[in-house]
């Protein structure tokens, strides 16, 4: 709601000369949160693909409570909180994808960074998390 009424209030404005709705709706919408040097990002149709080919270990960054409500398919539950290195595949050029709550959160990026010091290789971040998924999953 409160978006709603600053985005309104950023409408009149622009409409007055005082400002872009555009350059308003880039300061509303909400910022990723940053990736560690070395971590990729992955969308919702590339991580479908990963899963359906079996090519993937997908690692839910959230509280075990958060994971048991709702998760991506496939994922394990590995929360930031009690990150341990040898829950990973022994492989470490396998390809991991870290994901939380959305593209604010800071928790999968912090996991992604965790799995790179430990020596792996292909590791990637679903900034949308289990939001995007959820959406994802309806189209």
């Amino acid at each position: 709601m409160f978006r709603r009424i600053v985005f309104c209030a950023a409408a009149i404005m622009a409409l007055s000369g005082g400002l872009t709705v555009e350059a308003f709706a880039g300061d509303v919408a909400e910022k990723a949160a940053a990736l560690p040097e070395g971590v990729k990002t992955i969308s919702t149709d590339e991580l479908k693909k990963l899963i359906a080919q079996k090519s993937v270990f997908v690692y839910d960054s959230r509280s075990a409570d958060a994971f048991a409500k709702s998760h991506v398919d496939g994922a394990a539950s590995l929360p930031l909180e009690s990150f341990d290195a040898s829950k990973l595949p022994a492989d470490k050029a396998a390809q991991l994808v870290f994901y939380c709550g959305g593209p604010s959160c800071t928790l999968a990026p912090a996991s992604a960074k965790k799995a790179l010091e430990a020596g792996y290789t292909n590791v990637a971040v679903y900034h949308d998390g289990v939001k995007g998924w959820t959406q994802g999953a309806k189209s």
